[in-house]
C-alpha cells in the first residue's frame, strides 16, 4: 500500500541533516532527524513501507525485519500526527 504525505496545509524545509515540518492545520511543527529525512524524501514522492525498509537496508545495513519494523514505526508516528493522507 502506498503511503502519501498530506497534500494540503503541510510544508517542510530541509536544513542540514534534518527536516522541519509545519502542519498549518494544527500550527504544530516537527523536527525529523537525518534517517527520518531520507524516509520523508521517499514519502514526498509516494512510497510503500517496503520502499522505506529497502532504503534502511541499503543505507544502514539493517536486517530486513528490523528495517520493516522501523519503517512501520515511522509511518505510524506520521499517521498519529496527522501528516499522512487518509
Amino acid at each position: 500500500m502506498t503511503v502519501q504525505l498530506r497534500r494540503e496545509d503541510l510544508t517542510w524545509q530541509e536544513l542540514d541533516d534534518e527536516t522541519i515540518v509545519l502542519d498549518l492545520r494544527s500550527s504544530k511543527y516537527f523536527v525529523i532527524n537525518r534517517t527520518g529525512t531520507q524516509l520523508w524524501r521517499l514519502l514526498a514522492r509516494e512510497a510503500t513501507a517496503d520502499d522505506l525498509a529497502s532504503e534502511l537496508v541499503a543505507v544502514y545495513g539493517l536486517s530486513s525485519a528490523l528495517a520493516r519494523a522501523q519503517a512501520d514505526e515511522f509511518i505510524d508516528g506520521l499517521r498519529r500526527s496527522g501528516l499522512l493522507e487518509q
